[in-house]
Formats: C-alpha cells, sequence, structure tokens
C-alpha cells in the first residue's frame, strides 16, 4: 500500500504482483554427500538430494558428481 504519494495504476501493480509471485520459492531440501579420496590429491564426491517444493506439491531428486583436484 502506497500513502502518500502517487498512485500506481491497477494495471502496473497487477504486474508487479505478478512477477514478485513468480520468483516465490518455499522448498526443503535433504542431502546426503559422500567423499572418495583415490589419490591423495584427487577425490570424488557424490550428494544426493530431496527437494520437496511445498508451493507446487512436487518433489524431485537430485544427484550431483564431480572430481576435486588439488594442485
Amino acid at each position: 500500500e502506497i500513502t502518500g504519494g502517487a498512485a500506481i495504476p491497477v494495471q502496473l501493480e497487477q504486474s508487479i504482483a505478478g512477477i514478485a509471485g513468480a520468483f516465490a520459492e518455499d522448498s526443503e531440501t535433504i542431502t546426503f554427500g559422500w567423499r572418495y579420496d583415490f589419490h591423495r590429491s584427487a577425490a570424488f564426491k557424490l550428494d544426493i538430494s530431496r527437494v520437496d517444493d511445498n508451493l507446487s506439491g512436487e518433489s524431485y531428486d537430485l544427484i550431483t558428481t564431480g572430481v576435486s583436484l588439488v594442485f
């Protein structure tokens, strides 16, 4: 609500509310991480995450792998 200022046209106000709603986020994440040092300067990493989106009611799993190198 704007007080003591210029009024915002209704169409613009609805557009702003729509844009703000598009970026709304409410989620919960549980992650399990594993690291294996296969060399003194290198490691393999694995992360498994379960994400629950509370706004849409959907959930998904994310698997991430990587290799870390130390020089």
